[in-house]
Parts: C-alpha cells; sequence; structure tokens
C-alpha cells in the first residue's frame, strides 16, 4: 500500500519499505525510491510525528 507522507513531500510503499518523492502534480518517482532503513537523519528530523509514528506502528511492527 502506498501511503503519503505529507511533511516530506514523499510517499512510502509499506510493503517494500521505499520512500519516493512525489510530484507536484500528482503521483511519485519510482525510478528514485530510497529504503526505510537509509533515510539520511535531516529527512527523518523533517517528517511529522504522526507520520514517525505510523511507520513504527504499522510497518516496523508488522515484520517482527
Amino acid at each position: 500500500m502506498i501511503v503519503e507522507l505529507k511533511s516530506v513531500a514523499s510517499v512510502i510503499d509499506t510493503q517494500t519499505k521505499m520512500v519516493y518523492p512525489k510530484y507536484q502534480m500528482g503521483g511519485y518517482d519510482r525510478t528514485s525510491g530510497v529504503h526505510l532503513d537509509d533515510l539520511d537523519k535531516k529527512f527523518v528530523g523533517e517528517m511529522s510525528e504522526e507520520e514517525i509514528v505510523f511507520i513504527n506502528e504499522t510497518i516496523l511492527t508488522n515484520e517482527k
């Protein structure tokens, strides 16, 4: 499932854990994905608390 990360103008694929930049006119760049584990600290620091909680509770807890 693709979920929008509004605070960082991106989307995350909840199955592959890939984060992709969003286009301004809709859609996202499937060629520029970065795995959740490889995101830099600055990017994560710009994410909203709600989005971080979503990732931790929904995506990361499902891998256990």
